[in-house]
């Protein structure tokens, strides 16, 4: 919905919560068995239920055929009000104030409805909502690093995605790393072990612990 559309909706929406309120502390004033009474609260009722749901509404034929109803409501209420004050129901001042309120927002629907006709269709192609799920993301950086460790005899290959791996997961162990799921079923525990040995030696690796109670961290996590 476009700026311009969307301030005038918001103006029917408030314009008509402020004419429904001032007929009903106007019908105050008339008994309670009074018909003209009832049927001008029961129309504003519907009235406030059928306004509501047009500024959630796209802009669409169907917006404008909601803003036809709630004009044709309108004008009944206006009707009412002019029954009224000649049946002497309703004061010559009340009846002005809302008649000319109401004429006013009568005014803005059919402006709106004539912007909402003229107004742009926004179609949307189903392909902009084609996204990657966050499994999708894990499962496509699991299967690279899988092969580059699988399909590389370069050292330094196999060393960076261990690197990689152990600052996302400080502090683990040999088996940790060798069944974690971007390693299982890629290397041994042994040539995990091997080149964590490497790499501590380099000092690219802290290792905490002896033997199977070793734990291994990137240096820079350390520090």
């Amino acid at each position: 919905m476009n700026e311009k559309l969307q301030n005038d909706v918001s103006y029917i929406v408030k314009k008509t919560e402020k004419i429904g309120s001032a007929i009903f502390l106007v019908t105050n004033l008339m008994a309670h068995g009074e018909p003209l009474r009832n049927s001008l609260r029961t129309r504003v009722l519907y009235l406030i239920s059928d306004v509501l749901p047009v500024a959630q509404k796209d802009i669409s034929s169907g917006a404008v055929d909601v803003l036809g109803v709630i004009k044709d409501t309108l004008s009944a209420v206006r009707s009412m009000c002019e029954i009224g004050r000649n049946g002497a129901l309703m004061s010559d001042m009340n009846t002005r104030v809302i008649m000319h309120e109401v004429d006013t927002l009568l005014i803005k629907i059919e402006n709106c409805r004539v912007l909402v006709r003229t107004s742009p269709i926004l179609s949307i192609d189903p392909t902009f909502f084609n996204v990657a799920t966050e499994d999708t993301h894990i499962d496509t950086q699991v299967a690279v690093r899988r092969t580059m460790f699988r399909g590389t005899d370069k050292n330094t290959d196999r060393r960076s995605v261990l690197m990689q791996y152990l600052r996302e997961h400080p502090m683990s162990s040999v088996h940790e790393v060798a069944s974690s799921p971007l390693f299982a079923g890629s290397v041994s525990e042994k040539t995990v072990q091997r080149e964590l040995v490497s790499l501590v030696e380099e000092g690219s690796v802290k290792r905490v612990g002896e033997r199977r109670w070793s734990r291994y961290t990137a240096a820079e996590i350390q520090g």
